[in-house]
């Protein structure tokens, strides 16, 4: 009867256990859920504001100024100016990346096909607002020939921001994204820079034939390079910004340092620079002996700081790389009432 008793009650431990874990379980898996909703809907968010970025910059900046940024929008830019703008950039968009995002969806990613069309629509759907309500036109940079230079620059800006912004949510501008989204999961090995390369060549050759002037006494038309520079340093700083957005903004700097002082290094670190470190063991090739391994990531403003605590100590190497962005859960210590530092949540 004891014996009987005792199992019972081992019984109702372990389902009391088990009822206890599938609540933890449940818990974890509802706050997970409810993190996915939040970046799903925040990715949309920004893609559908660098949609409304890149309307804007074309309404304001690009289609008041005669000049065709690289890529597929250019061709469409280009397709506008020569039906004098009975044939909108909008429908040109749309009729290029519909297609292209049923394709990716089917041959690429589902959710980039998705957040593309989505920012396509919302671009073409702006920029067609914007063009018939014409109500920014006091705030249209229409340079008249003159001073072309500024409208380029803001223009390549506001696009390199746009680009930026839809590709670090796993979503593009559609045109040829797409078609190097499909040819770099075919072929990862197949750079593509000189497919993009010479179709923004071919934009910026046809912008000399395309944005052309006629002559008031003789009907002459004339011919201008000054289209295919704009389409050249558009691409140039348009490209650029878009890297700088993709390589993140919580830049920081790694230290990775060979030492035999390992504990008075660890010590300053903390004290003084508030941060933790990972500490690992390493051994020579040459001497085979081991050595304390220290990494540490500190922000721009610590470095010299860092530098100055490893210098203090003979036998010690170290070098620094550039890191684009940091990733993690990290958890501020308070040690003191005006002190804390960080460490990677384990």
């Amino acid at each position: 009867m004891r014996q009987i008793k005792e199992e019972r009650e081992r019984q109702n431990d372990r389902a009391e256990r088990a009822r206890n874990n599938a609540g933890v379980t449940g818990k974890t898996n509802g706050a997970a859920k409810r993190r996915k909703i939040k970046r799903t809907v925040a990715d949309y968010a920004i893609i559908a504001a660098a949609a409304v970025i890149m309307a804007l910059d074309y309404d304001l900046f690009v289609m008041q100024n005669n000049f065709a940024p690289a890529g597929l929008n250019g061709v469409a830019a280009m397709v506008e100016h020569l039906t004098g703008g009975t044939f909108s950039l909008a429908y040109m968009s749309l009729l290029i990346n519909i297609p292209l995002c049923i394709f990716a969806y089917f041959f690429t990613d589902k959710e980039y096909a998705v957040k593309t069309f989505v920012y396509c629509f919302i671009y073409s759907a702006i920029y067609q607002f914007l063009k018939e309500t014409a109500i920014l036109k006091n705030f249209r940079y229409c340079t008249n020939g003159a001073d072309t230079i500024y409208p380029v620059l803001i223009s390549g800006v506001l696009g390199g921001i746009a680009y930026g912004a839809a590709f670090r949510r796993n979503g593009s501008t559609g045109g040829t994204d797409i078609i190097s989204k499909y040819v770099n999961k075919k072929n990862p090995y197949l750079n593509f820079f000189w497919v993009v390369f010479a179709l923004n060549a071919m934009v910026a050759v046809a912008s000399y034939f395309v944005f052309t002037q006629t002559d008031p006494v003789t009907g002459a038309v004339i011919h201008d390079y000054k289209p295919v520079c704009m389409c050249v340093l558009h691409c140039f700083i348009s490209s650029f910004m878009a890297n700088r957005g993709l390589q993140g903004v919580k830049s920081a700097y790694k230290f990775l340092i060979i030492t035999k002082h390992a504990e008075e290094i660890d010590r300053e670190i903390v004290e003084k620079l508030k941060h933790s470190a990972t500490k690992l063991i390493g051994t020579g090739v040459y001497s085979n002996t081991e050595r304390d391994v220290i990494i540490c990531v500190v922000g721009k403003h610590q470095i010299v700081d860092f530098e100055n605590i490893v210098r203090k100590y003979p036998d010690t190497f170290a070098f620094v790389e550039t890191v684009n962005e940091t990733i993690g859960t990290f958890r501020r210590v308070k040690r003191k009432a005006d002190e804390s530092f960080y460490y990677v949540d384990e």
